[in-house]
């Protein structure tokens, strides 16, 4: 494409729609990134709450101790608190990942593990604020920036 005096934005627009569907394919693709980045923002925002008013529940009226105890004493229990901390430690290695520090990560790896995911909701909630909107930055972290 050359700027001669005879460039016109409609031979670049149409040399849009001649590569892959066009401008509008292009602009479109960007409103559906942001949209899906919106509704990831927001699933997770929804997340933080919940486990933060479910935390604040069991933590004044449950009995963790005794409640704790008696989960360990059933099959079922133990299988979702094998399967609860399988999920911490996969999620731990996301977070890893992405931070590229030891202490963040070590940070972040115990707060998952005494919190649940409720620092799993709080941790992916500031990935995406601090992404831009970028689901690469959201997912490499630091490392999309190497």
């Amino acid at each position: 494409m050359n700027l001669s005096p005879g460039f016109h934005v409609k031979n670049v627009l149409n040399s849009c729609h001649a590569y892959e569907g066009g401008m509008y394919n292009i602009v479109q693709g960007y409103l559906r990134k942001d949209k899906t980045m919106k509704i990831a923002k927001i699933i997770t925002l929804a997340g933080l709450l919940a486990m933060t008013g479910v935390l604040i529940y069991g933590f004044t009226v449950g009995n963790f101790t005794a409640e704790g105890s008696r989960l360990l004493d059933m099959p079922w229990g133990i299988v979702s608190l094998v399967d609860l901390y399988v999920g911490f430690a996969l999620f731990s290695c996301w977070i890893v990942f992405r931070e590229k520090a030891l202490l963040p990560s070590i940070v972040w790896v115990a707060m998952m593990m005494v919190l649940g995911f409720w620092a799993g909701a709080l941790y992916t909630f500031l990935a995406l604020q601090t992404s831009e909107n970028d689901w690469k930055r959201f997912w490499y972290g630091k490392r999309s920036l190497e």
